[in-house]
Formats: structure tokens, sequence, C-alpha cells
């Protein structure tokens, strides 16, 4: 357990000390925002690695993406954590699939109940699924651990709840700008959290980079 005042070198000397002593994984019960802070150290680099080594998992809120998003560039994964704080109100659907994401080698499979936005006359996409909060992913992406730069082909599936709307446009404009993006998955909220309308969205696609490529609505985001 850490709070906000536990100094970055601390956290990170206390996370490396419980990942080589048999721990299986980090709950965060809070949003990461401003933990890019930590890229700066040597030691956040050593304990991804032993992270990886150990296979120990992250599972934390929209915000930790900025946690989220080194741990895939290092072929780690993480969960959304809401998906398992309240997993008693999840369908019978969600459960088998998050089992078979915790427990088998090849987790994934085709993503149901999409509704396409923009097919850009593609009919099937390939590509790590890379999802998250929506700046915090694209404050990340400035940083050494950009998955865009690295892996060829990416499906990215983003949120934002918080935004105005020019940052959100400005924000997907950005990361989807990329060569390595196939395809993309949303669902936004606005301020308040009213939701984006389906017409909203495709108006929103026509005007930036994203209009040559499919974008799906996810309404279970």
């Amino acid at each position: 357990e850490f709070n906000m005042l536990t100094s970055p070198e601390t956290m990170l000397s206390e996370m490396l000390v419980l990942s080589k002593n048999n721990i299986d994984g980090f709950y965060s019960v809070k949003g990461g925002f401003d933990a890019n802070r930590l890229f700066q150290y040597n030691s956040f680099d050593r304990l991804l690695k032993v992270m990886y080594r150990k296979r120990i998992c992250l599972i934390g809120f929209s915000d930790a993406t900025t946690m989220q998003i080194p741990l895939i560039y290092n072929k780690l994964s993480s969960f959304y954590a809401p998906n398992l704080t309240y997993l008693y109100k999840r369908s019978q659907q969600t459960k088998e699939v998050l089992h078979k994401a915790l427990f088998l080698n090849k987790p994934f499979a085709k993503i149901g109940n999409l509704d396409v936005i923009n097919d850009a006359g593609v009919k099937q996409v390939n590509g790590i699924l890379i999802a998250g909060n929506l700046m915090t992913m694209h404050d990340c992406f400035a940083s050494g651990y950009n998955p865009m730069n690295k892996y060829s082909d990416v499906i990215l599936a983003v949120e934002e709840t918080e935004e105005s709307d020019e940052n959100v446009r400005r924000f997907l404009a950005t990361i989807t700008s990329y060569a390595s993006v196939k395809a993309a998955i949303v669902n936004f909220k606005r301020m308040g959290g009213v939701d984006f309308t389906k017409s909203e969205i495709k108006k929103m696609i026509k005007r930036i980079s994203a209009d040559d490529m499919p974008v799906l609505w996810y309404p279970d985001f």
C-alpha cells in the first residue's frame, strides 16, 4: 500500500522487493495520474523486467494507463480494475472471457458486440490490442515506451471521461496517426458522464487522420 506522499524512488524500491518475493500482482486502487514521473528512474525499468520474468500483473483504473503502456511495451498485460471490482454484476459471458484471459495461454479471440462507425473498406483487421484512457495514453507515447513504434499491427481501444471535445479530437488524431494503428475501438463520454453519440463520433473521425481506418463502437467498454 502506497499513498500520494510516497516518493517515487521509495515506491519503486519497495515494489522491486515485493516483486522478488512471491507477489502475484499489484492493485492500483486509484488512478495513475502523473505516473509517468516514474519513467525517468532506472529502477522503473528494472521493475518492469522483474514483472516480465515472474509474470506479475497490474490491475488498475483508467488513469493507470501510464503504468500499463510500458507493461505492454515489455509484453506484459494488465486488467481494468472495475471489471474485477464489480465482477458480481457482470454477465456470465464476461466472466468466462475474463477467466480465459487469466488462465489460458491464448486468451484473446474475436471481439463481439462491436458496431462499425467507419469501415474504410476493410473487412478484417488483426493486431495487438492496446486499451486505455485516451489522455494518459497520449501522454505515455511521448516517453520512451511507445508500443506504436515497437509493433507493426496495433488495434487501439480507447475511452475518455473528462476531456473537452477539442482535446478528444486532438488526442485521437495524434495516436491514430501512427502507421502501425490498423483500427480503433472507441466509446467516449463527455464531462459529467454524458455519452458522445455515434453521429458525433462519425463527424470527429472525418476530421482527423483516422478517417482512412476502420473505427468501431463498443457499447460495453
